[in-house]
């Protein structure tokens, strides 16, 4: 297995669209900040300036909130996609079914399997798949399948590459 081959499974294609969707979180609420910033100063009782003043603390702020909230997600899934990228080579290559579908509990709406690897080994994958509107990956496309997934002893994790 090569890195690009990694790097164009399925696990890492969640990550980076993870990361790309709280990257867009944090610019566009902050934007959405400032025209309502701009359009709720009193114009007629102060002047350009204090106006200008105005909205740029107001989107300082709310920049500065958002980073506290949005960040951590970001890191958090670029360091999880670093750590795949970075550590392939160490971790063993199996087929396995994806036969047993989970919801859950901490991302809403979406489904995690318990696969066996080797034949001996129960291990849950990450929760990937969903049915929802803006779902990379869907149950249906997936359930009952056979997949490539990289086998990591040490942490009893696995992570989902491609189709068989």
């Amino acid at each position: 297995m090569d890195r690009e081959t990694v790097k164009n499974g399925i696990e890492c294609r969640w990550r980076m669209r993870q990361i790309k969707t709280y990257g867009c979180l944090f610019l566009l609420i902050p934007v959405f900040t400032l025209f309502v910033a701009m359009f709720s100063a009193s114009g007629a009782k102060l002047n350009p300036d204090d106006i200008a003043e105005a909205v740029g603390w107001s989107t300082g702020y709310m920049l500065i909130l958002y980073s506290i909230i949005w960040l951590p997600f970001v890191l958090y899934n670029l360091y999880r996609y670093r750590q795949l990228i970075n550590n392939y080579p160490n971790y063993t290559v199996h087929s396995v079914v994806l036969d047993k579908p989970h919801t859950s509990f901490l991302y809403k709406n979406s489904v995690y399997f318990t696969v066996r690897v080797d034949g001996k080994t129960t291990v849950d994958t990450t929760p990937l798949f969903s049915d929802g509107l803006f779902s990379a990956f869907t149950l249906d496309e997936y359930a009952g399948k056979t997949v490539r997934v990289l086998y990591d002893e040490e942490k009893e994790k696995v992570y989902l590459i491609d189709k068989v």
